[in-house]
């Protein structure tokens, strides 16, 4: 280091370090600790004595990889001592999906040189992966003060205000980047609150009408009752084109264009909701997306996406049958985390990438582990992944393919079957479908992610989402009533 001087940290290098600290050993506890849902005192099932040497590497080296890092940086062997700061490891940890890791490189840069560009921008990224948004919109604007012509600070900024609901605030940034129909579709709640809740319980469930090949329920919109498929993978409410005109709902000018399965790409308009009932929940003011097309074979009227979801901490109770939604506050997070420990449930971070796209760690076949998209609406199939997981994971695809349709029209797929796991929780044998995702998709959000977990790995589970800790937990009924699943 220069001058032989240690860096002295302040409190927020600290902060990043304790926060690393956690996010990593909850994940590979050390030997000797039992993280949440794990099997105390239980005899190890068949395919934990059968799991692949490598996969158990893999559940060894992140803590050791984020040691290395912190080590790295102790020594100083990450500064540079004349000129700006070498952030190449960081940039190849977060795009290796170690957000944690490089989190800690880009603090260390920061608190160094605080006109470190890439540095502030990695903050601000990864604070907006975490949900953390009052850290990212700092971030973000001295990213944007540091180098006001470059796009991306002012992107994510408009999407830290538009996940805090300051839909008028967030519209300028949409129009200064060219997305036009998003801030015409913003600048609409000018005297709005989106998402209003005007009324509603504690906690309220909506029943499946059914569950297989996807979970249907029956919602309000405008006074109209229909039935929604719900989906993780979507964004906001989906409002098909005969139900949107029988809910009097009116389009706005422009139209977005949304990218599906296959990378089929569909035209969409904007409009507001003015009333929606979710259970014993009424929500004002609601941003809906009018698709052009039905695009869906299922009998719906139209989809339940993640914008709407995250308003609560939900969670998909697949063997219940329903769709539970809580207030989110702290007391219900509490409560949420204490009988998730009670039952035994698998417990796992999440990140949330742009509006709407969850991601969680898991493998395919035992390689890994990957960033899989946690996208409840693909019928038919637990998991899709893009070619390079195909080859790692050694996933057997047959000559032919069969037919299938997505949001944007009819694509082609090639089933196979492949073991799974998210965090702790693993299914084997899930079917997946190849060709559902869109060329390209695996870099699409500047990290590498390994494809699409689905329905059919989930069907097992009650799958509760909590945005305010960025924590799912996967629990199975068999878990909960103290017995193991044979």
């Amino acid at each position: 280091m220069a001058n032989g001087k240690l860096i002295q940290y302040n409190s927020k290098v600290f902060k990043v370090i304790r926060e690393l600290e956690q996010e990593v050993f909850r994940d590979s506890p050390l030997p000797g600790s039992l993280p949440l849902g794990s099997r105390k005192n239980r005899p190890e099932k068949k395919e934990d004595i059968m799991m692949s040497h490598a996969k158990r590497k893999m559940k060894l080296a992140k803590p050791f990889t984020a040691i290395a890092v912190l080590a790295l940086v102790l020594s100083g062997s990450m500064v540079a001592q004349n000129g700006p700061w070498d952030l190449t490891e960081a940039d190849k940890l977060y795009t290796q999906g170690q957000f944690a890791e490089a989190a800690l490189i880009y603090a260390q840069a920061a608190e160094s040189d605080p006109a470190a560009y890439g540095a502030v921008l990695g903050l601000g990224r990864i604070s907006l992966l975490g949900n953390k948004l009052e850290d990212a919109e700092k971030w973000l604007k001295k990213a944007l003060a540091l180098k006001a012509q470059e796009k991306e600070p002012r992107a994510l900024i408009g999407k830290v205000l538009y996940r805090r609901n300051e839909y008028v605030k967030a519209a300028p940034f949409f129009e200064a980047i060219g997305q036009t129909a998003k801030a015409e579709k913003l600048m609409a709640f000018k005297d709005k609150t989106p998402f209003l809740i005007e009324s509603g319980p504690d906690v309220s469930s909506l029943a499946f009408i059914q569950t297989d090949p996807l979970p249907i329920i029956k919602i309000t919109v405008n006074g109209q009752e229909g039935r929604f498929l719900i989906d993780t993978g979507a964004w906001e409410l989906h409002v098909l084109p005969a139900f949107a005109e029988k809910c009097g709902l009116k389009p706005l000018a422009q139209k977005e264009i949304g990218v599906y399965a296959g990378g089929r790409q569909a035209a969409a308009s904007g409009a507001v909701a003015d009333r929606v009932l979710l259970g014993e929940f009424s929500l004002r003011h609601v941003p809906v997306v009018l698709p052009q097309r039905a695009g869906s074979p299922l009998p719906i009227d139209g989809i339940v996406g993640t914008v709407v979801l995250y308003r609560f901490l939900f969670t998909l109770d697949y063997p219940g049958g329903r769709l539970v939604l809580r207030r989110n506050t702290p007391e219900q997070s509490k409560a949420v985390q204490a009988g998730s420990e009670k039952a035994g449930a698998f417990r796992m971070p999440f990140w949330l990438a742009g509006d709407h796209v969850i991601f969680a760690r898991g493998t395919a076949n035992g390689a890994g582990p990957y960033l899989f998209h946690v996208d409840s609406g693909m019928a038919g199939g637990g998991f899709s992944c893009p070619e390079y997981v195909v080859k790692e994971a050694k996933i057997e695809l047959p000559k032919q393919g069969f037919q299938g349709m997505g949001g944007g029209g009819p694509i082609t797929v090639y089933p196979f079957t492949v073991d799974l796991t998210l965090g702790e929780a693993r299914q084997a044998g899930v079917r997946g479908l190849y060709g559902a995702l869109p060329p390209g998709s695996e870099d699409r959000f500047g990290f590498r992610t390994g494809g699409i977990i689905s329905h059919g790995f989930f069907r097992p589970f009650a799958v509760t989402f909590d945005f305010q800790t960025m924590t799912m937990y996967l629990q199975e009924p068999d878990r909960a009533n103290g017995s193991e699943k044979k």
